[in-house]
């Protein structure tokens, strides 16, 4: 049959010029070929051995997952690799609560435990650079950010305004990559997938590098892809429908190198993703328009031990972007707005006794807005071309006999939203074979670009949005292999931004998870379920919009009220290993097509949904170093959906049916 990509040229050329002297680079100080460390120490690793490693996300000082103040989950690059994963999607599917919804143009969102996660909600960072674009505060996945680079991904599942500010509101996922600790040489991969009908749906590869010298420590990714965003026939408004394998894809370049020496670090990031799609602008376009991210980004950071008991981090972030650049199938520019953001922070840890210590820190953000081309429903011009903000912030740990006690607060002055405070509590221990943790928060956040420079909402009509969190966790360690543990949280979130500062939306719920490690491998199951009792908007209730009355009342628009997932990985021999996974998601409701006749949005009920993936790995095939890892995803077939989670907005649009993909590493 055709193959689909036969249409698509090469990228810009100033891509591929970046492409060639990043490579060029990469040779110049990657020419000798050392052994790699090992990437799969983590196998290796005893469950209490796991459990102690320090995680850096929860605190301002390193702490075991099993005493850090907050919910967490802890990925290894090794097991993303090993399973498999095509992309973020695929990793963070096996994380309790997490969901995936549709925004705008086939743009994907998060929902963290029923709540909205866009939007500003949720940060992710990458090496300490944050990935959310600017205009929308929204962190957007399954853009091909590429999974060979990854050394670990810290995930805080709750609230974390006191610690970041800006949009961890709902959760943080911080992304470590590999760097020449981890390995020391070059690896280079490619991955090419096909879809049913012979179809190739997928081409992508890219190196990830690594050499450390006396002087100083150079890594780096470089990656480049072009992949289906489904196959599936979307069906429109009034009945109008495409097959979404002709012209929708996706088209990512990433580039990420750091450079250390001594106390100094300095790290350069390039992302830029091209979302093609014929659905644009509410409507089915008769060819693709373009939906473009760009951000360029460079932090400079350095770390000081004046003295055995004081740490001192400076660091200083600038960050170009133009994001959501939206271009007409006619090459016409239809949206652009540049953001260029500095940031600058001063932190100090004192722990003048192995029981306590004392972080303070302030921080500086400063963002310049230009206004290109802003068609309607934005204001043509930005209400706000400028914004600075001011940060302070403290965090006090003890630990005791009895338990360790954090107490953490933040003050921003916003310049337009004002005051923002968070405040946080958290107690947590570990006794024996069990760990129990409390943990409290209530903050503010503000509203974003877009918020303020719609024209019909703006700085007088916006509220800051106001969130309180509560959570337990308790873990018992059944035998040396098994660790069962267990959390209940309540959110609630009041002048919700996200729906005009009219409404309150509350859940409440409970995640378990179940974490095996063995000789033969290792496994993983969580479940976790939400209820939105107390939610008193309509726009995310499911309500039937001939009759007016409520469908479903503890659940909310697009997101499942509970979920199972399921990994494992299981070496058969020294060279083989095999990695199912699964997830399960309840029964959901979401908006269909206007009718056509009516012309009016159908809300219905989207079946309970298995996507269930299998990978089979294999190391040293024919020569020492090359690594083949054939994964089949969404083995069912399942008819799978994002969809949105506002009433009366976009149709759902399909996932990619069942593919298979090759992908291949050597090392070198």
């Amino acid at each position: 049959m055709e193959d689909h990509f036969d249409e698509v040229s090469t990228l810009e050329s100033d891509r591929a010029k970046k492409l060639s002297a990043f490579s060029a680079l990469t040779l110049l100080f990657c020419t000798s070929t050392p052994a790699f460390a090992s990437s799969d120490d983590f196998l290796e690793l005893s469950l209490d051995e796991l459990l102690k490693i320090p995680v850096n996300v929860a605190s301002r000082r390193p702490m075991s997952q099993k005493e850090a103040p907050g919910i967490l989950t802890v990925i290894s690059g090794e097991q993303i690799r090993r399973s498999g994963a095509r992309d973020l999607i695929d990793v963070l599917r096996q994380v309790p609560g997490y969901d995936f919804r549709l925004i705008v143009s086939n743009i994907l969102g998060l929902g963290v435990r029923g709540h909205i996660g866009s939007d500003g909600r949720v940060l992710v960072l990458v090496d300490g650079i944050e990935m959310n674009e600017h205009r929308f505060g929204t962190a957007q996945f399954g853009l091909g950010f590429p999974m060979e680079s990854i050394q670990r991904v810290e995930i805080i599942r709750g609230s974390a305004l006191a610690l970041y500010g800006g949009t961890a509101e709902m959760g943080v996922i911080n992304i470590i990559t590999r760097g020449a600790d981890d390995l020391s040489g070059v690896e280079v991969n490619a991955a090419v997938g096909m879809v049913e009908g012979s179809r190739v749906s997928r081409k992508q590869g890219g190196l990830v590098f690594g050499k450390k010298t006396e002087a100083f420590s150079l890594s780096g990714v470089i990656h480049q892809g072009d992949s289906f965003m489904s196959d599936q026939v979307f069906i429109g408004n009034a009945g109008t429908s495409y097959n979404m394998a002709e012209q929708d894809r996706i088209q990512p370049q990433y580039i990420n190198l750091g450079l250390e020496s001594g106390p100094f670090k300095i790290r350069y990031q390039h992302d830029d993703v091209a979302v093609k799609s014929r659905i644009a602008n509410g409507t089915i376009q008769d060819n693709a328009w373009s939906f473009r991210q760009r951000s360029d980004s460079v932090l400079a950071s350095a770390r000081f031990t004046p003295r055995e008991d004081l740490e001192v981090n400076v660091s200083v972030l600038y960050q170009d972007q133009s994001p959501r650049e939206t271009t007409t199938s006619d090459d016409v520019l239809f949206s652009k707005t540049k953001v260029k953001r500095t940031q600058s922070k001063l932190g100090m840890v004192w722990s003048p006794s192995p029981i306590w210590h004392l972080a303070v820190g302030a921080e500086l953000l400063n963002e310049r807005y230009a206004a290109e081309l802003r068609p309607f429903p934005l204001a043509r011009t930005i209400a706000f071309p400028t914004l600075q903000v001011n940060g302070q912030y403290g965090e006090l740990m003890w630990r005791g006999d009895l338990l360790n006690l954090t107490i953490g607060t933040r003050r921003d002055e916003h310049e337009y939203a004002g005051e923002l405070w968070s405040h946080r509590l958290a107690m947590t221990k570990s006794l024996g074979d069990w760990h129990v943790k409390m943990l409290a928060s209530a903050a503010h956040r503000a509203p974003s670009l877009e918020d303020y420079s719609a024209g019909r909402n703006g700085l007088s009509v916006r509220k800051k949005e106001k969130v309180w969190t509560a959570e337990f966790e308790t873990g018992y360690r059944i035998n040396s292999d098994t660790q069962l543990t267990v959390n209940v949280f309540d959110i609630t979130t009041s002048d919700t931004l996200i729906l005009l500062n009219n409404s309150d939306v509350h859940t409440r719920g409970i995640e378990a998870g179940l974490q095996v490690r063995k000789d033969w491998g290792y496994a993983d199951l969580s479940l976790s379920s939400y209820s939105s009792a107390g939610t008193d908007t309509t726009i995310l209730s499911v309500i039937d919009p001939a009759t007016g009355q409520i469908k479903k009342p503890h659940s909310l628009l697009g997101f499942a009220p509970w979920k199972l997932a399921a990994s494992a990985s299981i070496r058969l021999n020294d060279k083989m290993s095999l990695t199912p996974s699964v997830a399960i998601y309840a029964e959901r409701w979401a908006h269909d097509p206007a009718n056509s006749t009516t012309n009016t949005p159908q809300v219905r009920l989207v079946p309970r949904t298995t996507l269930a993936n299998l990978a089979w790995q294999i190391d040293d095939v024919g020569i020492k170093g090359l690594s083949l890892i054939t994964g089949l995803y969404n083995i069912f077939n399942a008819r799978s959906v994002y969809a949105s989670p506002f009433a009366g907005t976009a149709p759902p649009i399909p996932e990619i049916g069942r593919e298979i993909v090759l992908n291949f590493r050597y090392r070198f």
